[in-house]
């Protein structure tokens, strides 16, 4: 029993001391070091963009801004630390590292609302559960960066991409060596 309590001791204090190191260099540098990579490539927010922001904001205890950096994960944190919490314990005590059938019913719904979030959040009309502090693309508009978008042009010969942008932009982008093409295609921009 005390050899698997120091082993739970080791590897929360790690952890801890991990997450409090990058806090202390994100704190240093005024933002997050590690962008989501999901959103780097797809131009998507995944159900865990803004968690580094969240942290930073429960560490100055301002709740509010933590909230909006990522709506889901801050709800889900408490069942979450205390479902870890109850594992540990029983990890103690009995050695098991399975999950009890509460338990586990407890992750799928934390996985299924983790996964609704991810999809919401990209959806026009939801732009609001986006971390208000990323640099803003409208839900469901894929930046010129992102690896998607030169997947796309390269797929569509960079003729004619659409895209679902916000309101009051334009619905389709050319590529300006390929407007003679929808032109001739009779394509009526508006």
């Amino acid at each position: 029993m005390h050899k698997r309590l120091r082993t739970v001791c080791i590897k929360t204090g790690g952890l801890l001391g991990a997450g409090l190191f990058y806090a202390f260099i994100c704190i240093l540098a005024g933002r997050p070091l590690i962008p989501c990579l999901f959103h780097t490539v797809t131009g998507l927010y995944c159900p865990g963009c803004g968690v580094s922001r969240m942290c930073l904001s429960l560490l100055r205890l301002d709740f509010a801004s933590a909230f909006k950096a990522n709506a889901a994960i801050f709800l889900l944190l408490p069942p979450g630390l205390f479902m870890a919490v109850w594992m540990a314990v029983r990890y103690v005590r009995t050695g098991s590292t399975r999950l009890t059938r509460v338990q586990a019913c407890v992750f799928y719904v934390m996985i299924g609302v983790l996964l609704v979030f991810g999809v919401m959040r990209n959806l026009p009309g939801f732009g609001w559960l986006i971390s208000l502090n990323y640099p803003f693309t409208a839900p469901m508009a894929i930046p010129s960066t992102s690896c998607l978008w030169n997947m796309i042009n390269m797929i569509t010969g960079g003729m004619i991409v659409i895209v679902i942008t916000a309101p009051n932009t334009p619905k389709f982008q050319l590529s300006p060596f390929n407007s003679v093409k929808a032109t001739a295609m009779g394509i009526a921009l508006s």
